[in-house]
């Protein structure tokens, strides 16, 4: 498979996601979904980090395939790659044009409600920079910006975050939750990387 640049700035159709996600069931049972992907992607792009997205395929795959080579022998690593590639460059784009970027939640399951997956991986990439989101979610005005996604992570298990007192127990409730979610995400990445000539949080 010859890898293009075009290729790489395509965004994902509906096709394309339902590829990944069997390419990514593929290489392991336990890889992220495309709606936990999606949030752990948006978290990155968000957040201080500067990695190349390379660096989190282990993440995403829920291993090193350095090490099992045999399950990656399943999928063509190329058409997997390429299709991460292109999904971490629509959101990328999406946060450097200040354009909205609308989450990939998915639809409810019992015991899984809607927009749990994407919370679980946006709060795994969190979780990968803990020092420079501690100082976000630890300002009292900043921490609006991640409620929402923590919202929807109590969501089904309100011992995560018992510190939210409003449970997302309604159609309506939920709908505005996955709003102010979308909505945060650009506000993030501007908190995390300022437009030239404002001041914001920058990794130094």
């Amino acid at each position: 498979m010859r890898i293009s640049v075009s290729n790489l700035i395509t965004p994902l159709t509906e096709a394309d996601f339902d590829r990944l996600e069997l390419l990514l069931s593929r290489v392991n049972p336990d890889a992220m979904t495309v709606d936990e992907l999606d949030g752990f992607f948006c978290a990155l792009v968000c957040g201080p980090s500067m990695d190349p997205v390379s660096e989190y395929f282990p993440d995403v795959l829920g291993q090193d395939l350095d090490h099992d080579s045999a399950r990656y022998s399943l999928v063509d690593p190329e058409e997997l790659s390429t299709l991460l590639y292109r999904h971490w460059n629509e959101i990328a784009a999406a946060m450097l044009a200040d354009k909205p970027y609308v989450p990939l939640f998915t639809q409810e399951e019992p015991g899984n409600p809607v927009g749990h997956n994407w919370a679980r991986g946006f709060v795994q990439g969190m979780d990968l920079d803990p020092e420079e989101w501690d100082l976000l979610t630890g300002d009292k005005h900043n921490w609006t910006l991640v409620a929402p996604v923590m919202l929807l992570l109590a969501d089904s298990d309100p011992e995560l975050a018992p510190e939210l007192k409003r449970p997302v127990d309604t159609p309506e409730r939920r709908m505005e939750v996955l709003a102010a979610a979308a909505v945060s995400l650009s506000l993030i990445f501007r908190h995390f990387h300022p437009a030239p000539g404002k001041s914001g949080s920058k990794r130094k």
